[in-house]
């Protein structure tokens, strides 16, 4: 890969002419700013930061944010969105000013997150067994029973250690008066940890004299943490439990993630075609037979793990494998049936579940929650709709989502008849004034809404990452902060009590073992990398032989290269013969003229033969075994 510097230095444009770029004119608009007071001081933790790119030379902020840029897209940091006709694959918007976390809210923050982790838990194995929290009318009972899901599958169960959600992603946000608010739990299959880790990878390049005197708090041990935890669900009799993750392929929206943290953990990336039930255990299919998995870190939803316990049509999951996960012979992190517990309807109840379980008031409150199926607050939604963010209680990513003061008076209509036709399905809440932060937008800054995300381990213990993953409404005006919405990301830099003590720069890490080294390559792998390399032998092939004609055609005498019309026909025909695509070639074009040949030999698109196409089959290939592939190797 072309070094940082490199990069920086070519990318970066001419000082001359232009403007420095500051916080002189930077307005905060009425909302709290996570860097800068109303009256426009940086804050205490942003003072640095401030400072700093007060004294940049012009132009040059604006070279480091493209540098930035540049790096993400040759380590092909993206994410799908679902039906998007431009592309699979998108880069993931990064803005390099960092959103600071001071201490104090930090320190607030994760004593919050592992108060709600923890009560969650409780109620997730109290859902599914006794249901005491049900027969004390703490929750309507209807609601658990007309929820999507809560997963009949295990009632009675209990799994591993007892911890059903083990990797979990909180949504924060901030009211103007800078109090935090959870406004959901994802306690499923939550995404985004990726960027956390490159965007503070990134930063530490293109920022280092502010990164290096700001102390910020360390995250890349979040892998190392990662792996541990999965280990600890292994059956206690093993000393080097086989950990894998499972995805759903290269087409899910967070592939990238999937296969950035098995290369981080130094594990499997495993697909449902790769593993089997063989006597009772999850076996993987590899080059030297069947091995064992005893840790399987999911990536796929409950709907398409298993299609014997749940959708019987799913290519994605593995027949049996809920079989095996309840006699003991296999952990599952997350466990299924956790969506309980991020339904947006129960949502509204998680103090009422923290108080019950944990005898404690909620350290983070939640959003102001009306619930739709009760019929006096269904009626102030619908009579107050123009005031509300009304959202559907299993959507996710943006969608299934009314922001009243923003809607067109068609949609509210349209949403007060969802409302009315389906009031379990929704909730809704008052619209929240969205902190801001500043971003770069051309040769300015300009305040944009965030929420904050942090991760959650529950294995041995509760560990919180620190800062999380800051997600930023790229439109201007907008609050919708989903990168399939539009939206972007930026670094959070969780600052510490003591300016003293070792930040990010002297993290060293956990010493785990590691249970890579025991298990042979998969052999959808190894038929990946064959197929890979066909294709760009294919390739390779193809351009040898326009190659060589293009000589031929230099040493023959002029006009000797062909009759077959201009252009050499007679000495470009041979070419589609040689590669049998002749039929193909002359359903398209008229003729074998040397335009047309090397055109259709090239860079036609439709002939599944031609360099591009071999090109993109062979990346298509390589994106599915990314795990394994070196960053070198895939810029």
């Amino acid at each position: 890969m072309m070094s940082f510097l490199s990069t920086l230095a070519e990318l970066a444009p001419s000082p001359k002419g232009l403007s420095r770029v500051d916080f002189n004119n930077y307005q905060t608009d009425g909302f709290f700013d996570e860097l800068f007071e109303a009256c426009g001081k940086p804050r205490a933790g942003a003072q640095l930061l401030a400072k700093r790119i007060a004294a940049l030379p012009p132009g040059e902020l604006i070279a480091c944010q493209r540098a930035a840029e540049a790096a993400l897209l040759q380590a092909g940091i993206t994410f799908a969105v679902y039906g998007d006709k431009s592309g699979t694959e998108k880069i993931f918007p990064f803005d390099i000013i960092p959103r600071i976390v001071e201490a104090d809210d930090w320190e607030i923050l994760e004593r919050g997150l592992k108060q709600r982790t923890m009560a969650l838990n409780l109620f997730l194995t109290d859902i599914y067994n006794d249901q005491k929290i049900l027969k004390d009318k703490v929750i309507p009972e209807s609601l658990i029973k007309t929820a999507k899901t809560f997963r009949s599958q295990m009632v009675g169960f209990t799994p591993p250690r007892g911890i059903w959600a083990h990797v979990t992603g909180t949504d924060l946000i901030r009211d103007r008066d800078g109090q935090f608010y959870v406004l959901e739990d994802n306690m499923r299959c939550p995404s985004g940890v990726s960027y956390v880790l490159e965007n503070r990878q990134i930063l530490k390049r293109t920022l280092p004299s502010v990164f290096r005197d700001s102390h910020v708090l360390p995250v890349d041990e979040y892998p190392n943490r990662l792996l541990e935890t999965l280990q600890f669900l292994a059956p206690q009799s093993l000393s080097h439990p086989r950990v894998v993750t499972l995805t759903p392929g290269i087409y899910n929206s967070a592939y990238f993630e999937h296969s950035f943290l098995s290369q981080q953990m130094g594990v499997p990336l495993v697909e449902g075609r790769d593993l089997v039930i063989r006597d009772g255990y999850v076996m993987m299919r590899t080059t030297k037979g069947y091995e064992r998995a005893d840790v399987i870190y999911r990536r796929i939803d409950d709907d398409f793990l298993d299609p014997k316990s749940f959708r019987p049509d799913s290519l994605l999951g593995v027949p049996g494998i809920m079989e095996v996960y309840k006699s003991g012979r296999v952990a599952l992190a997350n466990a299924p049936g956790g969506g309980i517990a991020d339904d947006k309807v129960i949502y509204a109840y998680v103090p009422q579940i923290i108080k019950y379980y944990l005898g404690e008031d909620a350290i983070l409150p939640n959003v102001p929650t009306f619930v739709c199926s009760n019929d006096v607050e269904r009626k102030h939604v619908i009579d107050n709709i123009e005031k509300m963010v009304v959202k559907a209680a299993n959507e996710s990513g943006g969608y299934g989502m009314l922001v009243g003061p923003h809607a067109s008076k068609e949609q509210r209509e349209e949403f007060k008849l969802k409302v009315a036709e389906n009031p379990r399905n929704y909730i809704a809440q008052p619209m929240i004034a969205l902190s801001r932060a500043p971003i770069i937008v051309d040769d300015h800054f300009e305040g944009r809404h965030v929420d904050l995300r942090p991760y959650i381990l529950h294995g041995k213990d509760i560990f919180v990452l620190p800062g999380g993953l800051t997600r930023v409404a790229l439109r201007k005006g907008s609050v919708v902060v989903n990168s399939s919405q539009g939206g972007g990301s930026k670094d959070t830099w969780g600052a510490q009590q003591d300016s003293n003590a070792p930040g990010d720069r002297n993290y060293r890490p956990l010493k785990i073992k590691n249970s890579l080294r025991t298990i042979r390559m998969l052999s959808r792998v190894a038929e990946t990398i064959y197929w890979m390399n066909r294709y760009i032998e294919r390739a390779e092939n193809i351009a040898r032989f326009i190659h060589v004609n293009l000589h031929l055609m230099l040493d023959l005498p002029h006009g000797a290269a062909g009759n077959s019309g201009a252009g050499g026909g007679g000495q470009w025909q041979p070419l589609i013969w040689t590669t049998g695509d002749e039929k193909d070639f002359m359903d398209r074009y008229p003729e074998a003229t040397q335009e047309n040949v090397m055109q259709f030999l090239t860079f036609d698109k439709e002939n599944p033969n031609s360099i591009v196409s071999c090109i993109r089959f062979a990346r298509e290939n390589a994106r599915s075994i990314r795990e394994v592939i070196s960053s070198e190797m895939w810029c």
